[in-house]
């Protein structure tokens, strides 16, 4: 192996251990409604964020079989092919129970604030992913809350798939893209 290709490589590597560390000292802010987190101006910042169903929202009163209900709650035939994610089988089997809230989403973007409203307004017809809570009938103040994890922005486009995809693999939101 050349001495190019051997530098490259521990350089690859030192950034992985770097980007890991950097992860694992990360931790979620203190989550809050969806609605009070989209009219805060100080979340105009990039990152990841997750967001959290409140569970008795789709319980109808009673935890059996809550897996089977959130899929019948989450996946309506009408909402197919209109731009927005569907559950999780493999996430869903992650869980053995669920709590006060279930893990519903996890996004990253550069303006955390913009999306949540994006996740909250958008139609159908737009053809921008989300979860398109109004559009879905499901949209209740106190039923949505988010945390986040801010990225500065100058190292936000090497290491926010990493992120985002390590807190999935952690946290197992039940519905995806």
């Amino acid at each position: 192996m050349t001495n190019n290709k051997l530098n490259l490589l521990n350089a690859i590597e030192s950034l992985n251990s770097a980007t890991d560390n950097f992860i694992r000292d990360l931790s979620f802010s203190t989550p809050d409604f969806l609605e009070t987190q989209i009219e805060n101006q100080n979340l105009d910042v990039s990152g990841v964020y997750f967001i959290e169903i409140r569970s008795e929202k789709y319980l109808d009163g009673c935890p059996n079989d809550w897996k089977e209900k959130f899929v019948t709650f989450w996946d309506k035939a009408e909402f197919k092919g209109k731009f927005t994610p569907q559950s999780k089988k493999k996430r869903l089997n992650a869980h053995d129970s669920v709590g006060e809230w279930t893990p519903l989403y996890i996004g990253k973007c550069k303006n955390i604030r913009k999306r949540l409203n994006d996740h909250k307004t958008l139609t159908f017809f737009q053809k921008t992913r989300g979860i398109k809570l109004d559009a879905r009938g499901i949209y209740e103040q106190d039923s949505f809350r988010v945390s986040h994890v801010e990225i500065p922005l100058d190292v936000y486009d090497e290491i926010s798939e990493k992120i985002e995809s390590y807190y999935r693999n952690e946290i197992n939101p039940l519905v995806g893209i």
